[in-house]
């Protein structure tokens, strides 16, 4: 069986990555992009088995990416590409919907291919207790963003990045009344009353810092 690749990196970086599955029989790269907007016309005009996201994009992240893909086509798996396989990214992409990490070069990247294209998964026990611990630390702070939607969730970040609401509904590809219903839940959520503070609030988040 041929795993179809739909890979969305920046053009630098791409080359590499195409170039190495190149010369791998059963993967095959059907579309190469380089942003989200591309991404997501390329889901809707060719069929992939896997989405091989990179972390940043222009207009976008992989990880808000992802959840989105995964909303038009949930079919679609999605690696995201990261030489950080830290408890915090791996966290953030199995939320978003992601079949796991995977390396930018390597064996690794193609086992990692092969396995997601068949249907298998990267969760390994590794995975599920870095998942379980993290949970449980959430539940036991009480965290606030435990009680987000996935969707809130991606807003939240790119309010975090300084995005105005017209740039979020863009990459979001929501409606400018969809984002403000999305702003307005999240300063409910987390007890703020303007969107000044709720940047303020997702930037310390976003950190780390006591909120």
């Amino acid at each position: 069986m041929t795993v179809r690749v739909l890979l969305v990196d920046q053009p630098g970086p791409a080359r590499k990555v195409a170039r190495l599955l190149a010369d791998e029989a059963s993967l095959e790269i059907v579309e190469q992009v380089a942003s989200v907007a591309e991404a997501l016309v390329a889901v809707d005009r060719r069929a992939a088995d896997v989405a091989l996201l990179a972390p940043q994009l222009p207009d976008g992240d992989g990880l808000a990416l992802c959840r989105e893909l995964r909303l038009r086509s949930p079919d679609l798996r999605c690696l995201l590409l990261t030489p950080h396989a830290d408890d915090e990214t791996l966290f953030a992409a199995i939320m978003a919907g992601a079949s796991g990490l995977a390396p930018r070069g390597g064996t690794g990247l193609v086992q990692a291919l092969r396995i997601v294209g068949a249907g298998g998964s990267l969760l390994d026990q590794r995975t599920t207790t870095a998942l379980l611990r993290r949970l449980r630390r959430e539940r036991e702070a009480g965290d606030p963003l435990s009680r987000l939607t996935g969707e809130e969730r991606a807003v939240l970040d790119l309010i975090a990045e300084g995005m105005s609401n017209r740039q979020i509904a863009a990459a979001l590809h929501l409606g400018g009344k969809d984002v403000k219903t999305h702003v307005s839940r999240l300063m409910g959520k987390l007890g703020l009353q303007r969107r000044t503070q709720l940047a303020d609030h997702a930037v310390r988040l976003r950190a780390g810092e006591a909120v």
